[in-house]
């Protein structure tokens, strides 16, 4: 498993995303360095997570992780009230991915 930091218009909205095939897991190198701590480790975790529906990864891979790393989970949770990241997430419910 590997980390890898990337330019912000290759995942935006997204801060991170994990990649099964390489095992890599990319991060936005824009972010504060708490949350490209925190999107790291959440993004490793789900490397490793066979857990079915990606709804119930997000929250197993957000609440394994959030204690370790709680000023970058915080940060990330505030920088996460922004337009373009509320229309991500609702994107993502109602597509169920």
């Amino acid at each position: 498993m590997k980390v890898q930091l990337v330019d912000k218009w290759t995942l935006f909205p997204a801060f991170g995303k994990a990649d099964p095939y390489t095992q890599t897991a990319y991060v936005r190198n824009d972010l504060p360095k708490s949350v490209q701590s925190f999107v790291a480790a959440h993004e490793v975790y789900h490397l490793g997570d066979k857990t079915k529906g990606w709804l119930l990864r997000e929250i197993r891979a957000t609440l394994c992780i959030d204690w370790k790393h709680w000023k970058g989970f915080l940060l990330c949770a505030f920088m996460s009230m922004r337009v373009a990241r509320l229309k991500f997430y609702a994107t993502r419910l109602r597509l169920g991915k």
